[in-house]
């Protein structure tokens, strides 16, 4: 059987979980998630990994990471190499701990992230173990309703962003409470759950190279990232705009800036603080939110969406080589 389909870029989003083999237990006590906590933290250190949730069960785990590094395999490699070596050492055993490779879904951010999010923080009501979400000790969720708990590595600031600037952990509580929905869990519960949870224009977007196949030469699309400086002129040739204000922040509503945006972002894109940076934005979260109102907006706007991708396609052909 081939092995799943890995789909790595800078800025990726994922949904990974692995648990015991033969579903055997791989947390027999607190110690041992104390571990394993200790060991993503090293992975978040040593290999840039922003860990944004997270939910230890008995024989599994479940992690919303971000790889502003592209590099999900060499991070999660790290944590379960580690941890079992370090569980082994301890117990005097020897051998896999976990049942082989870890499953990684790759998240279409702006429709599935909060969705995500919540499915984690509520595996441990659906499996019985608690009543109420914040009575499970390890899980993030106790994280994201008071600033004094969880861990320095641990990142809630983002998806909190998408519930405003104002009393954002009680409407993220309200949020958790509505349960899961039923389109997700429809997908963990089918019986091949497949890489990719997003919308077909994400799943388009990626269809422009399989980045797990070196075969690909189209693959080298999504490696050679446009510099911000050529995205911005582009966008400015197909808006008719100068380039000042596609990079202009002055409050009023500015669709060649949110596309560039957009395009700096996209799969294969550059991280959240440079851009943050170069478009002058208060705090790198404001990229996602930008990306999140276009998206609304593309939708009703076929003009724009049409701007869009022939930015889009005149980008990918530059980096790929590709004459129009």
């Amino acid at each position: 059987m081939a092995r799943p389909l890995r789909i790595q870029f800078p800025g990726a989003w994922y949904h990974v979980m692995n648990r015991g083999g033969s579903r055997r237990i791989v947390f027999h006590r607190d110690a041992d998630r104390a571990l394993f906590l200790g060991v993503v933290e090293e992975t978040s250190i040593d290999h840039g990994l922003e860990v944004h949730g997270y939910c230890l069960m008995g024989n599994h785990y479940h992690l919303l990471v971000c790889t502003p590094r592209g590099n999900l395999a060499q991070a999660m490699r790290h944590i379960d190499g580690v941890y079992t070596q370090r569980i082994n050492r301890r117990d005097g055993a020897d051998g896999a701990l976990f049942r082989g490779r870890y499953r990684a879904i790759l998240l279409d951010e702006d429709a599935y992230l909060l969705a995500v999010s919540r499915y984690i923080h509520l595996n441990p009501v659906a499996a019985h173990l608690v009543v109420a979400a914040q009575d499970y000790p390890w899980s993030s969720y106790s994280a994201y309703l008071s600033r004094s708990e969880g861990p320095e590595w641990l990142h809630t600031r983002h998806v909190l962003t998408y519930f405003g600037p104002h009393d954002a952990r009680r409407r993220y509580q309200c949020f958790v409470n509505q349960g899961v929905d039923e389109e997700l869990e429809a997908f963990y519960t089918a019986a091949s759950v497949g890489p990719v949870l997003g919308t077909q224009t994400f799943i388009d977007s990626l269809a422009v190279a399989r980045l797990d196949d070196p075969e690909i030469p189209q693959r080298h699309a999504f490696e050679r990232v446009p510099e911000i400086s050529r995205i911005i002129e582009v966008v400015s040739e197909v808006f008719g705009v100068p380039t000042a204000t596609v990079v202009r922040a002055d409050g009023q509503r500015n669709d060649a800036r949110a596309v560039a945006i957009w395009l700096c972002r996209r799969p294969g894109g550059l991280a959240l603080r440079p851009i943050a940076h170069h478009f002058g934005l208060s705090h790198y979260t404001a990229v996602s939110v930008t990306c999140r109102r276009l998206r609304e907006r593309l939708e009703q706007d076929k003009t724009l969406a049409m701007r869009l991708e022939v930015a889009r396609v005149r980008l990918v052909h530059e980096v790929s080589g590709v004459k129009t």
